[in-house]
């Protein structure tokens, strides 16, 4: 290819950048609230990252935080790969085993997901001394007090 060939190929790029990125969006259009969800608890995880440090007193450093953009990169392209696979190459097949459709990209966002609770997990420990499913345990227990409060109250007013 030759110099001038290059140029004009990247000066066409650059005029049809936003057909093209609408394209890509467009593309991805049906997985959009998965990499939201799977973006969410990278932030969520973050979050509690810089809580933790704080409280720890661990200086906060500006290579660290740019773990964070790395990881969204890699965690979103895995989701979009694994989608890529499910409509090309597997869907089909994992539709006739069972009825769930982009199985294979909910598959993957619940183990990111499930990897990023983890990690906010042993924040949590490192710091409180107790994880998630400790105040998972506080939660229902307090949702069985109240129903136990409501059902006697509707019990009384009989």
């Amino acid at each position: 290819m030759t110099k001038e060939a290059i140029i004009t190929l990247l000066v066409s790029i650059k005029q049809k950048a936003a057909y093209l990125l609408g394209i890509g969006f467009g593309l991805i259009a049906p997985i959009q609230f998965i990499l939201l969800l799977v973006g969410a608890f990278i932030a969520a995880d973050t979050v509690f990252g810089v809580w933790a440090a704080k409280k720890q007193k661990k200086k906060i450093t500006s290579n660290r935080f740019s773990s964070f953009i790395g990881k969204m990169l890699v965690y979103q392209t895995v989701v979009i790969i694994a989608y890529a696979l499910d409509i090309n190459l597997l869907g089909e097949f994992l539709l006739a085993i069972v009825s769930i459709k982009l199985l294979l990209t909910k598959m993957v966002a619940i183990a990111l997901i499930v990897n990023e609770c983890y990690s906010i997990d042993e924040k949590l420990v490192n710091v409180k001394g107790k994880g998630i499913f400790h105040y998972f345990k506080q939660l229902l227990g307090l949702a069985k007090l109240v129903k136990k409060e409501a059902k006697e109250l509707t019990n009384d007013e009989k």
